[in-house]
């Protein structure tokens, strides 16, 4: 029996993922939103915080298999890594390797930020979350990379939304 539909006879592939990345990402924001008109922020905030410190290291440890690193990858490994995270593409994030010890990751577009923007809601706060996704992502690429915060909403102070160092342990 053949498919009735094809979605990939207009669209490749990529597009059709990218649509399941935003659909995903519309659930996980959806979810936060519904916590916190119920619960409050904070309530919100440490669930999903919760959630990132499981999430991340599963992601991590997919994409160091597909990548085929090993298991103290260093920060060219990370650098390598977090270029593969769904956020990547949909935040429109950079990272910046600046030596063999230390990479940067700036977010130039924050999808959840802009959301909220669009919606009337206050900016999130949202060090904590995303020190927690960013922390649990690099060690379970190298358990010696440290992940520090530069800056992040509503403090942003740069051309980014935010900016975050990983640093190999015992470098500057």
């Amino acid at each position: 029996m053949g498919l009735i539909f094809d979605p990939f006879t207009k669209e490749g592939p990529e597009e059709w993922l990218l649509t399941d990345i935003k659909l995903w990402y519309a659930h996980v924001g959806l979810w936060f939103q519904a916590v916190e008109e119920r619960y409050g922020l904070d309530v919100a905030t440490n669930l999903d915080r919760a959630v990132w410190e499981k999430y991340a290291p599963l992601e991590a440890g997919r994409i160091r298999a597909k990548l085929g690193l090993p298991e103290l990858a260093g920060t060219i490994g990370l650098a390598q890594a977090l270029r593969c995270r769904m956020g990547f593409h949909l935040n429109e994030e950079g990272v910046e390797v600046i030596s063999d010890e230390r990479l940067r990751l700036v977010t130039k577009s924050c999808r959840v930020q802009l959301a909220r923007q669009r919606k009337g809601l206050p900016q999130l706060s949202c060090r904590e979350i995303a020190f927690a996704e960013f922390d649990a992502f690099a060690r379970a690429i190298d358990l010696r990379i440290r992940v520090r915060c530069c800056y992040s909403p509503p403090e942003t102070q740069g051309e980014y939304w935010c900016e975050w160092d990983f640093v190999l342990r015992g470098a500057g």
